[in-house]
């Protein structure tokens, strides 16, 4: 909350607010899941609540890592997700339409490619309910594999170029939270050091093949704030890390003027 304290003073807390008022703002939450749920075909909407089914503890002081600023509400990241699910086994063919999302699509630099996917049996088209396409504003995890579990992506529908749809394989869990919530803050906070750390100090498996566990990805602490500070708040870091990219592109440049002036008085020598 630090980088958003000086907006606070301006914008304070406005109790039943979900823009100002982090506690509203859960309450609207868990009314949109159930609208949402009523909305589904019977058969999704059973399926979806049945995922649901697991009750989260409530949580306690000692359990949060810092103090958070008034009207924000600490909440479980499964508790604000209308889908947070691994993706399923597929079956591949030779047909490029259906891409499937693999660990590999999920790129270090926080990018997405589907330049080396492999693609989706038509056959089992049918296996694949509606709600294993990726959507706009799906936090992609990579969930298996020493060295890139822990991964994250934010998905756009931008990455599916002239696919109709992309599916995740087994080795990624898909974080797809509410309307209600500006899916980017969500996103900030899977790559921030909290959350990276937590996951880090949950993996299951061997040094050779790390586990992170659905049930670990929705039991992770996430501080809410009030939607209208999440919205400000990621203003503010995508400020910042374009100003991080354009430090980096001109260090990047300097380097390359020293070193081509190094090879010139090298050969002047």
């Amino acid at each position: 909350g630090k980088l958003t304290e000086e907006w606070r003073k301006e914008n304070p807390v406005v109790k039943g607010n979900p823009d100002f008022d982090a506690e509203a703002l859960f309450e609207k939450i868990q009314e949109e899941k159930c609208h949402t749920d009523s909305e589904l075909p019977l058969e999704t909407s059973l399926r979806i609540r049945n995922s649901r089914k697991k009750v989260f503890e409530s949580i306690s002081e000692n359990e949060q890592p810092f103090e958070i600023p008034e009207g924000w509400k600490w909440v479980r990241l499964g508790e604000i997700c209308k889908f947070l699910s691994r993706g399923k086994s597929p079956k591949y063919s030779q047909l490029k339409k259906y891409p499937v999302f693999a660990q590999k699509c999920n790129l270090k630099n926080g990018g997405i490619s589907l330049e080396q996917s492999q693609f989706l049996d038509p056959n089992i088209l049918p296996k694949w309910k509606e709600e294993y396409k990726l959507l706009n504003g799906d936090v992609l995890v990579n969930s298996t594999g020493t060295g890139t579990v822990m991964r994250a992506c934010f998905f756009t529908n931008d990455c599916l170029g002239n696919y109709p749809f992309v599916v995740p394989d087994s080795h990624i869990s898909v974080i797809r939270s509410v309307d209600t919530i500006e899916a980017k803050y969500i996103y900030y906070c899977c790559i921030g050091d909290t959350v990276q750390n937590y996951w880090e100090d949950n993996l299951a498996g061997s040094t050779n093949q790390k586990e992170l566990y659905i049930g670990v990805v929705g039991n992770t602490l996430i501080p809410l704030p009030p939607l209208a500070e999440q919205k400000e708040i990621v203003s503010r870091v995508e400020k910042l890390l374009a100003n991080v990219s354009e430090l980096e592109k001109q260090i990047t440049e300097r380097e390359e003027m020293t070193k081509q002036l190094m090879q010139s008085i090298m050969k002047d020598a």
